[in-house]
């Protein structure tokens, strides 16, 4: 990882300095560098971790990276794990056309020696990211979020880059068709799990460990599944009561942690947990027919940890 580090550092320069400065203040923030981390597992799950699997871990963590500077200037983020965001602190215009230019930097060195295995399936995962961006932003203050509508979104804004990043990987280190089926799988089981808990972290966790308060989803206007949930077993005075606090304009805090409560105490946490685990238990079953190495028991326990983290 080492080397992804690196490599990440290295695709930072640019001729302008204000793009390097507000890329390095994202990339700096303290990320846990887990998709990268996936794309070197899953290609020493295979063989061997060769140059291109660095750089193409390092080249899904920046199209990460972009992705978070977009999601802060759409969610009007002030702070990203306890630090200023980057619209925060140089406005949304120089924000927008930074993550604009990194995205460009990336694909323009994915095809600098023509078209790779990998450079379509990465165009795909971006264009699909987008797609849930904007779907999330179209239900955002819409308590009526089904939760078939939740799971396809979280599978496109999240999921689909967690997969990316194993099969990217898997390919760089020469997997077969079947070995590749079998970590896309696991990334894509393993990226709901993680998304699903990440949600459950903003109901239940205090502001010192996620880096933003709790409830702050729902201030934002978001619906995830522990309020899916909770709403779809509540009677009818609770709902209607309930909802009309979040359909209000601004959500106070006093309301935000009302709707917390009405949460947990109708079920929505330990719900949403489950569900998490039945992602996390499917993402290791994907890998039950590869050979046994010390990459892929890796992936095993970061599949068994991804529910029970705490940031």
């Amino acid at each position: 990882m080492r080397q992804v580090e690196d490599s990440i550092l290295q695709q930072l320069g640019a001729p302008v300095p204000i793009i390097t400065d507000v890329f390095s203040h994202t990339i700096s923030a303290g990320g846990k560098r887990l998709r990268p981390a996936l794309c070197v597992l899953s290609a020493s799950a295979i063989g061997s971790v060769n140059d291109d699997v660095v750089t193409l871990g390092a080249q899904i963590e920046l199209i990460h990276t972009v992705t978070l500077v977009h999601d802060d200037i759409v969610d009007n983020a002030r702070t990203r794990r306890g630090k200023p965001t980057a619209n925060a602190k140089w406005g949304n215009e120089t924000s927008v056309l930074v993550g604009d230019y990194m995205f460009a930097r990336v694909f323009e060195s994915l095809t600098k020696d023509g078209a790779s295995p990998w450079t379509h399936l990465l165009a795909r995962t971006t264009s699909r990211m987008s797609e849930g961006e904007l779907q999330q932003v179209h239900f955002r203050g819409h308590p009526n979020l089904s939760e078939e509508q939740y799971l396809q979104l979280i599978q496109l804004k999240t999921a689909e880059l967690t997969s990316a990043a194993c099969q990217v990987g898997a390919m760089a280190a020469g997997a077969s068709a079947r070995q590749l089926s079998a970590l896309g799988s696991y990334g894509l089981n393993f990226g709901m799990a993680f998304q699903i808990t990440d949600d459950l972290l903003d109901v239940t966790s205090a502001v010192e460990i996620i880096g933003k308060p709790a409830g702050n989803d729902l201030k934002e206007g978001k619906v995830t599944l522990p309020f899916i949930h909770a709403l779809a077993v509540a009677d009818d005075d609770s709902r209607n009561r309930v909802c009309g606090m979040f359909t209000r304009s601004e959500l106070s805090a006093s309301n935000a942690a009302e709707i917390i409560a009405f949460i947990m105490a109708h079920g929505g946490i330990d719900y949403s947990r489950q569900v998490a685990l039945n992602y996390a238990n499917a993402a290791k079953e994907s890998l039950a027919d590869m050979d046994d190495s010390p990459a892929l028991d890796s992936l095993k326990k970061l599949a068994e940890a991804v529910v029970d983290r705490q940031m």
